[in-house]
């Protein structure tokens, strides 16, 4: 019996020795020419598929920038063109994108958008839709799992059963969390154009564009949910449509069962749906705060069955709701809202945002009566940058009261460090104290997004310097 126990307890501290050895970072990089084991960027495996077929719950996989494809035979280096192909990522494993890889001094040097990192479906013939992957990227089961840093195209869901029908960028089985991704130009022949998501989710940083579904959710579909956010997201140009003749809700987003989620510092634009909710589709409880919704048609917002909070937003351009359903939301506070009826006391506007003159970005131009007209109250804890990642809450009307704007940009110039919106030395002493950081994903003076505070932050500073008003 004590020898029982014994084998048990040291079989125990094998397994979890043995976990400990693997659990780390795995490499992956096209253009490497090592021994292709994934231990380092020389000798990093040039397929991604190799190493998520290796990765274990508690590795990251760290991913230099290139063009990857889930069909990839690894002996021969050639399409197989297997439709069924995807890049599926396991339970707790982290996969990031970015990476300068092998080909660099610094391989760990991390900047999405001078090492973008592709992953394609389109493994057959170039531009040929129709024999893409159904779904770029997948997870079948499990939790924790972070993917970050990838732009993911070229996924065609157009099988003959739902699991080929859904998700063409994304099919989703997992509690996940995605950052500073584009999911762009997929399709999906019923739902989820670009991401199809069957439980909870967090989305941060990242850009759902120009997807298309069959039938629901032309950007992102979710049957269920339960407290999920979005945060400081693009949503545009996708649109959903009606095959077999019913359906066409949530060219934007289509939520089923969602209860008690956010979308928060987002932009919700120019998207399409054949039917009412071209922005948003929902049933159960929604909470936007500091949203900029735009230019969706037709009506922008459709409610199944639920629970409707709107906060600190902007709602303009689009095609209006019918006018009646405001008197059944719970509450638009502090709010930008054109073409609808509302009520004063909440402080709403009917006002012109007074958008920027290049209308790419619907940032607010100085004078717009959203700047400081947001209600700060209701901002999260973590709600602390805006949709282009500067500082959420600046005193932009100069009265001396840091209030939050109303939509998904705050009023201020890219250099700006601090609570007034010009820059000036108590900037450049943030910036000081931040200079030399390395690997720092909260560092204010980090400008350009690549992880570390160098003189190339300093040049945007400088560009300000007493300048923007």
């Amino acid at each position: 019996m004590r020898f029982s126990a014994l084998f048990r307890y040291v079989l125990l501290m094998i397994v979890a020795f043995s976990f400990s050895v693997h659990a780390g970072i795995i490499y992956v990089d096209g253009e490497a020419d090592g021994s292709g084991d994934g231990s380092s960027w020389a000798n990093a495996y040039m397929h991604l598929n190799d190493a998520l077929a290796v990765a274990v719950s508690g590795d990251e996989v760290r991913t230099a920038g290139g063009v990857y494809y889930p069909d990839i035979n690894s002996a021969s280096g050639t399409h197989t063109g297997d439709r069924l192909s995807s890049f599926v990522v396991g339970n707790g494993v982290t996969l990031v994108g970015g990476y300068a890889g092998s080909q660099y001094a610094d391989g760990d040097y991390r900047n999405f958008e001078l090492h973008p990192t592709v992953l394609s479906g389109d493994i057959g013939a170039s531009g040929d839709l129709s024999d893409n992957s159904y779904s770029v990227v997948k997870t079948v089961s499990g939790q924790n799992i972070r993917i970050e840093g990838f732009t993911i195209t070229g996924g065609n869901a157009n099988g003959e059963n739902l699991s080929t029908r859904r998700g063409g960028g994304m099919y989703l089985n997992s509690r996940i969390t995605i950052s500073n991704c584009t999911i762009t130009n997929n399709y999906a022949f019923l739902d989820g154009g670009g991401i199809y998501l069957s439980s909870y989710f967090e989305l941060f940083d990242s850009a759902i564009t120009d997807n298309i579904a069959g039938r629901s959710g032309g950007g992102l579909y979710l049957p269920n949910d339960h407290g999920s956010r979005i945060t400081r997201c693009r949503i545009s140009r996708n649109q959903s449509e009606t095959n077999e003749g019913y359906f066409g809700y949530g060219g934007g987003i289509y939520l089923g069962n969602a209860y008690y989620m956010t979308i928060t510092d987002s932009l919700i634009a120019d998207n399409r749906s054949k039917n009412p909710g071209s922005a948003i589709r929902f049933t159960g409880s929604l909470m936007v705060i500091n949203c900029t919704i735009v230019n969706n048609h037709p009506e922008w917002l459709n409610i199944g069955n639920g629970n409707f909070w709107l906060h600190s937003s902007i709602v303009w351009g689009n095609t209006p709701i019918d006018d009646s359903l405001w008197g059944d939301i719970p509450g638009a506070w502090n709010c930008c809202l054109q073409n609808n009826t509302f009520d004063e006391q909440r402080c709403n506007i009917s006002e012109d945002p007074q958008f920027d003159s290049d209308g790419k970005g619907y940032r607010l131009l100085a004078g717009s009566p959203c700047i400081d007209a947001g209600l700060s109250l209701f901002l999260f804890e973590d709600q602390t940058r805006d949709l282009d990642k500067r500082l959420r809450v600046v005193d932009g009307d100069y009265n001396g009261q840091p209030t939050v704007d109303m939509g998904a940009y705050e009023y201020a110039c890219a250099g700006n460090l601090d609570v007034t919106p010009t820059v000036t030395m108590t900037d450049f002493a943030v910036f000081a104290a931040e200079l030399q950081s390395t690997d720092c994903t909260g560092c204010l003076a980090d400008f350009n997004h690549d992880y570390r505070v160098d003189m190339t932050d300093f040049a945007v500073l400088a560009s300000y310097w007493l300048v923007c008003n």
